[in-house]
């Protein structure tokens, strides 16, 4: 399809993500930027650009993209949450505390959001709010655990029957 259409909107984006499920980083890393010359204001490939950077311990790389991904969408869960998991491995935890923090309002049932959150407030000495974003991270991640247990029970069911989790609430602090 490349061949044929090499102009196409997200096809150099989605094959890029393929490469980068395989660990062909350098190769999807090519793919990324020519999606990213296709199509500029995507926010897309600045996500995978940061997130590849990340898995290859190489925060520095990510912080870049992370920032042009929270520029182009400052209302993307995703956007603040690679944001954020780049500064915290950049060990700037107040700034990574922020940006985490906006992900969470955003994304309030991501278990991965509550992780990492939990890992900044840690990190920048405030283990208050540490412990209770660890509980909420416990909840979401066990309900998680449950809703996989039931499989495809789950999955497509339009009365929810039960099987699916409700929205979880937050915890606020005192």
């Amino acid at each position: 399809m490349l061949l044929d259409y090499p102009r196409t909107a997200f096809l150099h984006y989605i094959y890029g993500t393929a490469l980068a499920s395989l660990s062909r980083y350098d190769e999807a890393t090519v793919q990324l930027h020519e999606e990213i010359r296709l199509n500029p204001e995507s926010p897309l490939p600045y996500l995978r650009l940061a997130s590849m950077a990340l898995v290859q311990h190489h925060p520095e790389e990510a912080l870049p993209a992370a920032k042009r991904a929270v520029e182009l969408a400052p209302d993307s869960a995703e956007a603040h949450y690679a944001m954020g998991r780049t500064l915290l491995e950049l060990a700037k935890a107040e700034e990574a505390v922020k940006e985490l923090e906006i992900a969470s309002k955003i994304a309030r049932s991501s278990p991965g959001v509550h992780f990492n959150l939990a890992r900044a407030y840690a990190k920048a000495r405030q283990p208050k709010e540490a412990e209770r974003e660890r509980e909420i991270f416990t909840r979401l991640n066990d309900q998680a655990e449950r809703q996989r247990t039931h499989g495809s029970q789950a999955y497509g069911s339009h009365d929810r029957g039960g099987l699916a989790p409700e929205p979880v609430e937050t915890a606020r602090p005192e």
